[in-house]
């Protein structure tokens, strides 16, 4: 059984979790300022310690740029290697310096970890002797730091300085260490740990004679980086236990005043509740006091209305069914003044009808009468609009079409048949509706049909032994269009046996699909003459099925009517 929870109790749950909430969210966002705001400055500050070490660096290459090219263009090798080493241990962020001369030869050499070493050459082969280790320590080219200084021999950044006029020697094969000015860029070591690399051709007096190469260590930096991540973690501890306390004050005061106001809209609420309970229990005249003047007087308000309506409604409901019930009875009693459904077998025809209105009744109808003789009268009609009242007029109609063949010596005469139905069907509408009609007569001995048309569109005659429409063309005025006519056209048309007649009425063709085009006399001819092979049940059922697939589920506007008639040999 699911919990009930009242509406107070969950405006007060409600308000609580949107201060959680808010407050979350506020002291989420302080923090990611803060962490912006220190990010910020420290790039700022890191960017700044960084062109400062730059410019450091310049200036220390421009010195031993011009301390080096003393020493070398005076070719004082032992002074030039004695006199870098110091300045390397008095500069602490200094921690490669390497002087090449012209031909490539390493001729002095400072390096942080061995700060006293000198530098021995045997045999291009260089070493470094220092009391900090016993013995002597071979210096690889393709090892830390000469990796970043050594560039490859033929391309740019090794082009010949002016004033030289033999490559390097003692260097690995395909490597060369004149490279283009490098003014700090920052490099990675191989144990991971950042310089920034100084690169600077040593020339006097535009001849060239060699290459200083230095690198500055970074480790200010990241005790600095160091220093800025713990003040920003302090930072955030600090407002969040501000936020925390300002929380448990906002929570305090909101859960006070979601009580109150909890209590203020649930009341009513209650009242209106019980009001409704007693409105369903059948006090139909129950109405809802509520003076709150604001939403809830409005949905009091709201409710008393519905409650007027609703009975209005109930009134109004049982109306309708009984006009349900009376048009249940016309419907049944329409559908009796068409014949039933399926196959009507006749001596030189078969007929298979459709009747499907567009509403409860509608206004299409017809029906078939043995005349004497063997002859078979097929009459079709289609009132003007559907519903009750059309359903009315196709009534008169049938009655009509009773009494005159009632009359044995009207049987033959189509045009006074025709005169005397609308005689009747103008009494019965009174100029407000209208009826088409199509009266056949067919005639087995003389294999023939004759007709009569009163505005009714034309029907087919299909003849498949030549694969031809006959249009059985006859005109005249609508039935009840106006009173004592002349005289209505009388045709005959021949018959041969597996001839299709096809009666039908104009809201077949003149229904729409969903792009609002018609099923038009085109389709339904195709569809004819498609379904023609199969037995007379199964060409209703095509024809109609293609025109149903062709609405596409669109209800129809008008009533269906139609009927086949297929011929066959006088038995």
């Amino acid at each position: 059984m699911a919990i009930r929870i009242s509406i107070a109790w969950r405006i007060i749950l409600g308000t609580i979790f949107i201060i959680v909430l808010l407050l979350g969210g506020f002291g989420y966002l302080s923090s990611q300022r803060l962490e912006v705001i220190f990010q910020k400055t420290g790039a700022e500050q890191r960017e700044a310690y960084i062109k400062n070490i730059q410019r450091a660096g310049k200036a220390q290459l421009f010195s031993l740029q011009r301390l080096s090219a003393v020493f070398l263009k005076a070719q004082q090798m032992q002074e030039l290697m004695d006199a870098i080493p110091p300045i390397g241990r008095e500069d602490a962020q200094l921690d490669v310096v390497t002087v090449f001369n012209a031909s490539g030869y390493l001729a002095s050499y400072y390096d942080l970890r061995y700060p006293t070493a000198k530098i021995l050459r045997e045999d291009k082969a260089y070493l470094v002797g220092d009391p900090a280790f016993t013995g002597r320590l071979e210096i690889n080219f393709t090892e830390f730091p000469f990796s970043d200084v050594l560039t490859k021999a033929g391309t740019d950044d090794a082009k010949p300085p002016a004033g030289t006029k033999n490559p390097p020697e003692g260097l690995p094969e395909g490597l060369d260490v004149r490279a283009k000015r490098v003014d700090g860029v920052r490099v990675v070591a191989r144990n991971g740990e950042e310089r920034m690399l100084f690169i600077g051709a040593i020339v006097d007096e535009g001849v060239y004679l060699g290459t200083v190469a230095m690198m500055y260590n970074l480790r200010s930096l990241k005790d600095y980086e160091k220093s800025l991540a713990a003040a920003l973690k302090k930072n955030k501890e600090e407002t969040f236990k501000a936020i925390a306390m300002l929380g448990g004050i906002l929570l305090l005061l909101g859960g006070l005043i979601s009580v109150i106001l909890g209590l203020g809209i649930t009341r009513p609420i209650k009242s209106l509740v019980r009001s409704v309970a007693t409105f369903a229990h059948g006090d139909l005249a129950h109405r809802v006091k509520i003076k709150t003047h604001d939403e809830i007087e409005v949905l009091g308000d709201g409710f008393n209305f519905m409650a007027e309506n609703l009975v209005i409604l109930l009134q109004e409901s049982e109306k309708k069914a009984v006009m349900a019930k009376e048009l249940e009875v016309a419907k049944t009693i329409q559908d009796s003044l068409v014949p039933a459904s399926g196959l009507h077998e006749f001596s030189n025809i078969t007929l298979a009808g459709h009747f499907l209105s567009a509403s409860e009744t509608g206004g299409d109808w017809w029906s078939y009468y043995n005349i004497g003789g063997g002859r078979l009268m097929v009459v079709i009609g289609d009132v003007t609009g559907h519903g009750v009242p059309a359903a009315m007029i196709t009534a008169a109609a049938k009655s009509a079409c009773d009494t005159i063949l009632a009359i044995q010596d009207l049987i033959p005469d189509l045009d006074q048949f025709a005169r005397i139905l609308n005689n009747a069907i103008a009494a019965s509408g009174k100029g407000q509706f209208f009826m088409t009609c199509f009266v056949s007569i067919i005639d087995p001995a003389k294999q023939s049909m004759k007709f009569v048309n009163a505005g009714h569109n034309f029907p087919y005659l299909y003849r498949p032994s030549e694969d031809k429409f006959i249009q059985l063309m006859a005109r005249g005025p609508r039935l009840g269009e106006k009173n004592d006519v002349a005289a209505y056209e009388i045709k005959e048309q021949d018959l041969q046996p597996d001839d299709l007649i096809v009666w039908y009425t104009d809201g077949i063709i003149e229904d729409m699909n969903q792009e609002g085009a018609e099923y038009g006399d085109k389709r339904f001819r195709k569809s004819i003459k498609d379904a023609n092979a199969l037995d007379l049940a199964g060409t209703l059922n095509k024809i109609i099925d293609d025109a149903e697939s062709f609405y596409a589920g669109v209800p129809h506007a008008d009533d269906h009517t139609m009927i086949l008639g297929r011929i066959s040999k006088v038995k």
